[in-house]
């Protein structure tokens, strides 16, 4: 792949990774809510700067996830695994598992109160995808994640190659 040329700043959000409704499992099976795949040229680097506190973190994470229903929808509650999986979809990096309910604690609206993501250190290159599972609680088993209902923000680096 060679050196990367420069590094931005970048978010994936739930237009980017969560693009279609997805009926989960039980509760005890892992469900792939998301996928993006890292374009040809790029790598990505989830999270962004270093573990501070609360108020001072530069990198932050926010994913609510809900129900197809009506929006806004219903909280699905559970727990999620962010991934890293190569070219054959083998998961090769688990970068983050955290409870929906911490996941979305604060708002979509202010930085300052969703989680901090600092920089993760793993590098998903060119044609890798970044995925976000879900375990659901058992009370929200075999429900639809409604895909317009959700929101993702993931602050990453992205390093251009091209």
């Amino acid at each position: 792949m060679g050196t990367a040329k420069n590094r931005f700043e970048g978010q994936l959000r739930v237009a980017d990774i969560i693009t279609a409704n997805v009926v989960l499992g039980d509760a005890t099976a892992w469900t792939r809510i998301g996928s993006y795949q890292v374009p040809r040229g790029t790598a990505i680097e989830l999270g962004k700067g270093d573990l501070e506190g609360q108020t001072q973190a530069y990198g932050r994470l926010y994913i609510d996830v809900r129900d197809n229903a009506a929006s806004p929808g219903a909280e699905i509650n559970g727990m999620l695994r962010i991934e890293a999986r190569g070219p054959q979809g083998r998961p090769v990096h688990v970068i983050k598992e955290i409870t929906t309910v911490a996941a979305r604690s604060g708002t979509a609206d202010t930085r300052q109160d969703q989680i901090p993501f600092p920089r993760t250190m793993k590098i998903v290159p060119e044609d890798w995808t970044i995925e976000i599972w879900l375990r659901p609680d058992s009370g929200d088993a075999g429900k639809t994640v409604g895909a317009s209902n959700c929101v993702v923000l993931l602050d990453d680096y992205v390093y251009d190659y091209s």
